[in-house]
């Protein structure tokens, strides 16, 4: 049998401990580094929503703004318009006096109607009297 030296197969397996401890602590090392990377990823990322999330907010703030100046000339206009805007009353009033002169001007056409049938018939009497004035004139010749 081969005498086996122990020195030397602890030699090895140590070699090969520091071998696997050296590996195992470059995936580590790589693994720690990849963190940090994608840490710092994390840490860029949200630094750039954050600032996208204040732009919006900053635009919106300024439509909001622009809205409210919007909504104060709407009522500034509408506060000066009221004073020229009529009323329910104003209109019943208005409506009263259109009845009254509606009621006038029918009263004034009928008046009218009544007045040319008048004359009409004035005209009328006046031609028989004309035509009998004229055939007397004719037959006493």
């Amino acid at each position: 049998m081969l005498e086996v030296d122990w020195v030397f197969v602890a030699a090895i397996v140590a070699a090969t401990c520091a071998v696997i401890a050296a590996a195992v602590c470059v995936g580590v090392w790589r693994r720690v580094r990849s963190l940090d990377v994608v840490g710092q990823q994390i840490i860029d990322g949200d630094a750039a929503v954050k600032r996208h999330a204040e732009e919006s907010l900053e635009e919106i703030r300024e439509r909001v703004g622009e809205m409210g100046n919007a909504l104060a000339r709407i009522e500034t206009r509408q506060a000066e318009d009221e004073k020229h805007v009529l009323r329910a009353k104003d209109l019943g009033a208005i409506h009263e006096k259109i009845n009254r002169l509606a009621e006038d001007l029918a009263a004034t056409r009928a008046q009218s109607i009544t007045q040319s049938q008048m004359i009409g018939e004035q005209l009328r009497v006046l031609q028989r009297l004309m035509q009998d004035n004229l055939a007397g004139h004719r037959r006493s010749r």
